[in-house]
């Protein structure tokens, strides 16, 4: 419903999607691995420090609010700039609004940087998950 909502907002504004907005679903995958990777790392240690999810609220809430999502990456502060070009989501976010918006990534090499990024994140944080797992059981039996 959210999609369908986002295009007919498009539309009224006269932004109309290229064809290449058809790579949008294979390229969220990216985005969906990093979430995964994080919430698997943060779901094992939750169960042994309880606290660590009051602080990683946190930390999402700041990632999130440094991510530019409605707003251009472009600063004049070089202490936003650093913080824009070391962010990740940056590129797998701003791709996929990209996409969207002018049907090109502007840079491709960032772009799969940061892809190899969230599926190293998603590989470590799966293997780290099936090595705690029985640890993670016996702590919540």
């Amino acid at each position: 419903i959210n999609f369908a909502v986002e295009f007919a907002i498009l539309f009224y504004f006269g932004v109309f999607p290229s064809w290449k907005s058809l790579f949008l679903i294979p390229m969220a995958i990216p985005v969906l691995l990093l979430s995964a990777g994080i919430g698997l790392v943060v779901s094992v240690v939750s169960v042994v420090l309880p606290e660590v999810r009051k602080v990683v609220d946190i930390l999402v809430g700041l990632l999130i609010f440094i991510t530019p999502i409605l707003f251009s990456a472009r600063f004049e502060n070089p202490m936003l700039q650093l913080i824009m070009k070391w962010n990740p989501l940056t590129y797998l976010v701003g791709g996929l609004r990209d996409v969207v918006l002018y049907g090109d990534i502007g840079r491709w090499d960032l772009y799969a940087w940061s892809c190899g990024l969230a599926l190293l994140v998603f590989l470590i944080s799966w293997r780290l998950f099936y090595l705690s797992e029985e640890y993670v059981v016996e702590k919540m039996i």
